[in-house]
């Protein structure tokens, strides 16, 4: 269960961060 939450909080923070440097860009 945490090796599955923790890749999923992984990838979710992975996409916010892409999200944030598109919008700066």
């Amino acid at each position: 269960a945490e090796s599955t939450l923790g890749a999923a909080a992984q990838q979710s923070g992975y996409y916010f961060g892409t999200a944030i440097a598109a919008g700066l860009l």
